[in-house]
């Protein structure tokens, strides 16, 4: 009997952990294919936005400083695989510019990108809205995900694509003869995903094992107590059922606090920083368009670009505080020259120092080194510094940005000083913890989440450096920085080579 009811158990215990490691597999791989479509769909549209700038500026491109037309052999297929070759150099995507009838080796498509011809042809989606063509397939023995959009001719095409068809146009091919609304063409995008699977396999594994430890404890335990007594069974049974619930419940907790996150991360990513980029993108096309001549309008666009960065560097502190919860953030160090980087800053923010009628002077010492640091930290933690000091000084005041060299402590200093409201100094030890305002009313004058400080705060310590205050009330702000140059992390020899550049 007892033999009969262990090898039941053993069989259920069997079965169970296989159908668990098939239903997470499953929905970690649809899961998986969610994200790497949506990644593509991004970098799609971002390549869609570089032709599309190229070819409203085509004529602007073409016109030389007289006004004559002189073609500079720049055009929206050079343009778009110039950038693709840029974002390939650094990183294992592939993007391809593919056609039917193309003008390079390059450009013949292959099985996949067949099939997605024909299913472009079957919909018969002429203006290209809505058309895609995606999955997973091998290249190579590597599984990866592909992506194929359609490329339709439009009026603009036909100086290159149109009729006469043999003749050759100004780039020096041959016409295809091509109208417009026919296909030209595709964008195809292959994503590597050896870390998605990677990822998916050590999920499995480790649920599987969880699982099989977990359900195995609970055989062992039921025929320990059915081999002893019954009602000990019974008892066994009774303790097996609150373990189960607590277990439950811990596990619908962590799968809720889950869920909660990654809409987070979503929303946040997908459905306002996505969005915002664009509209900032187009916003610049349009502020540099020339049928945008009157001053209301152009008015208009570049409060659109101010409230549109306002709330970007909201999202963008936001999204930074989570990383950092989640211990994702990492340094990508490189040589800085702090003189390039202010000069960054200084361009992003001056335009709103203008508009309040601010002086912004920014100063770097002559023997401020380069520094061996993350570039977008450092960055962002300047412009969160100059945006507040802007925005907490009054029309007519003035900030600065100096950048200094303490040789002893092998230090730079980045100080940003204002002539602003200032900070009462029964608030200067708070001022650095997230979500902390100096005006909670309900009408406060000055806007943001509290998070710009917390933010520099962590960015500077995960420098091995400090951030430190001196403010007086009504009478301005100094906030200064201080990050090392990063020596203590090279040999000799790089540390005298990095001293020698700066």
């Amino acid at each position: 009997m007892q033999v009969k009811i262990a090898v039941l158990l053993l069989v259920l215990l069997i079965v169970g952990v296989s159908v668990n490691a098939l239903w997470s597999r499953h929905s970690q791989e649809t899961q998986a294919e969610a994200e790497m479509l949506e990644k593509v769909r991004i970098l799609n549209q971002e390549m869609q936005a570089v032709w599309q700038f190229i070819e409203i500026n085509q004529k602007r491109i073409d016109t030389d400083a007289n006004g004559e037309y002189n073609f500079k052999n720049i055009y929206c297929a050079i343009a778009g695989k110039s950038v693709a070759a840029l974002f390939m150099a650094k990183n294992d995507y592939e993007i391809r510019y593919i056609s039917e009838q193309p003008r390079a080796r390059s450009g013949w498509p292959d099985d996949f990108e067949l099939e997605a011809y024909a299913n472009f042809r079957s919909i018969g989606a002429m203006d290209g809205s809505g058309a895609e063509y995606y999955g997973t397939t091998q290249i190579d023995g590597a599984q990866v995900f592909r992506y194929v959009s359609p490329l339709y001719i439009k009026q603009s095409c036909l100086e290159c694509h149109g009729s006469p068809a043999g003749e050759i146009d100004i780039t020096g091919f041959a016409k295809e003869g091509l109208s417009v609304g026919d296909m030209a063409g595709a964008v195809s995008i292959i994503m590597p995903i050896d870390m998605y699977m990677k990822g998916i396999q050590a999920n499995i594994i480790s649920q599987s094992t969880m699982f099989f430890l977990i359900i195995g404890a609970a055989i062992i335990i039921v025929f320990l107590a059915v081999s002893i007594l019954v009602n000990r069974l019974v008892k066994a049974n009774h303790l097996l059922e609150e373990q189960g619930k607590a277990l439950q419940s811990a596990n619908q907790t962590l799968k809720t606090e889950y869920e909660y996150k990654s809409e987070f991360f979503a929303t946040m990513s997908h459905e306002l920083r996505t969005p915002l980029t664009s509209i900032l993108a187009f916003a610049e096309i349009c502020e540099r368009s020339e049928d945008i001549k009157q001053p209301s309008n152009r008015d208009a666009l570049r409060e659109i670009k101010d409230s549109g960065y306002l709330l970007l560097s909201m999202v963008n502190d936001i999204l930074e505080v989570a990383r950092i919860d989640a211990g994702r953030v990492e340094l990508v160090r490189e040589y800085i020259d702090m003189v390039d980087l202010i000069g960054t800053v200084e361009g992003s923010i001056r335009p709103l120092a203008q508009k309040r009628e601010i002086a912004l002077l920014t100063r770097v010492d002559s023997d401020v080194p380069l520094i061996y640091a993350d570039w977008e930290k450092i960055r962002r933690i300047v412009e969160n510094l100059t945006n507040n000091a802007v925005k907490f000084t009054h029309h007519s005041g003035a900030v600065e940005i100096a950048v200094s060299y303490d040789c002893e402590a092998s230090e730079v200093l980045i100080s940003v000083r204002d002539t602003g409201i200032g900070i009462p100094n029964d608030q200067l030890e708070r001022i650095f913890e997230r979500y902390v305002q100096l005006d909670k009313s309900a009408r406060k004058r000055y806007s943001g989440t509290g998070l710009g400080l917390a933010v520099v705060k962590e960015f500077a310590e995960a420098h091995k450096g400090r951030v430190t205050v001196i403010s007086e009330h009504k009478q301005g702000s100094t906030f200064t920085v201080y990050i090392p140059t990063g020596d203590n992390s090279l040999s000799d020899e790089e540390a005298q080579h990095v001293n020698n550049v700066g």
